[in-house]
């Protein structure tokens, strides 16, 4: 369902609100998770659903991953048409040069406020 916004009107990122009220919500960091083994014979290929699942929904779930194992990246070695440059993180650091301090930047009271 999207909605319409006239030129020139102001809305509040409540008011552009576009999420479905019958969508899941995430599993929150204290919430307890179980680990789904999806194929038996490999233990090692296990992923964590959240706990507070119960029923049809946890056994549609724990199906629907179990039908698309082969959908996830479990090595670098399953990504063969990705290149390492993507996968690999560097910072372009010069190990012959020391590092340099930033200055301190000053902030106005209501950004310090903010931050």
């Amino acid at each position: 369902m999207s909605q319409i916004v006239p030129s020139g009107s102001t809305s509040t990122v409540g008011e552009l609100n576009h999420r479905d009220e019958t969508t899941l919500q995430q599993a929150q960091s204290g919430e307890s998770t179980d680990l789904i083994p999806l194929n038996p014979k490999e233990s090692e290929k296990c992923v964590q659903i959240g706990g507070s699942l119960t029923g049809t929904l946890r056994a549609e779930l724990i199906a629907f991953l179990q039908q698309n194992v082969n959908l996830f990246a479990w090595t670098p070695a399953d990504m063969p048409e990705i290149s390492a440059k993507v996968m690999v993180h560097k910072l372009g650091l010069d190990p012959g040069r020391k590092p340099v301090r930033q200055k301190r930047r000053n902030y106005s009271v209501e950004k310090l406020i903010a931050i």
